[in-house]
């Protein structure tokens, strides 16, 4: 397919996971949140993550989410000592599961629904960290454009923090016959489309109207 504009992905992606975001709470991994979250101690964060924030030292520090889905990440930074958190999300949707979560937690999270190419000024270098994990950078039309609005949102002299997976992975299916062979060129330029409901980590095979969502690929970069 031909190369979407920026504001096509963009409002592609949008309208994508806001559909998808009902799907969630109909699982165990969502009722999982609801019983863990009001924990003053807690946190979906894996060893990995949970020791590059501890080095970097979130504990005091004013820190952003951007593309926080539905906060549960956002929330397990008050685990390890933020001060405040604020997380970023295009998706009303997920957002609405996001004010659920902190609805239940001791903490008191700030949750603001922006296009990352349009963040409200009043996140302009507020925050000491600014944070980006896995599953956000593959749906930018434009990387380069897409760091310099995080950049954007902190403080001189603060710190990114970005927990990717290679693109090396997006090149095999884990739902294939053999999916040890190669399902896409690493090198592919245009947009993959998918099909399929947008389900948290992986493209779940679920009922329900085909969604699309237009993810950039690496070798565009």
């Amino acid at each position: 397919m031909d190369m979407p504009s920026p504001q096509q992905a963009v409002a592609c992606n949008k309208d994508a996971w806001d559909q998808s975001a009902s799907l969630h709470k109909t699982t165990d991994t969502w009722n999982a949140l609801l019983s863990g979250v009001g924990k003053p101690d807690f946190s979906c964060l894996d060893p990995t993550i949970s020791g590059v924030l501890q080095d970097v030292g979130v504990a005091g520090k004013d820190v952003v989410q951007l593309c926080c889905n539905n906060g549960r990440e956002s929330l397990s930074l008050f685990s390890l000592g933020a001060r405040s958190v604020v997380g970023v999300d295009q998706s009303p949707a997920f957002l609405q599961q996001a004010r659920e979560l902190a609805s239940v937690s001791p903490h008191n999270p700030e949750f603001v629904e922006s296009d990352i190419h349009q963040l409200p000024h009043v996140l302009h270098e507020r925050f000491d960290i600014a944070l980006v994990t896995i599953g956000v950078l593959g749906w930018m039309p434009d990387v380069a454009l897409f760091m310099h609005h995080v950049a954007s949102t902190l403080k001189p002299g603060g710190t990114l923090v970005m927990y990717e997976t290679h693109p090396f992975l997006e090149v095999f299916d884990p739902r294939a016959q053999n999916p040890f062979l190669p399902a896409s060129s690493y090198f592919q330029r245009e947009p993959f489309c998918c099909r399929s409901q947008l389900f948290m980590k992986a493209r779940a095979r679920l009922p329900g109207p085909p969604l699309i969502g237009m993810c950039i690929p690496w070798a565009t970069w």
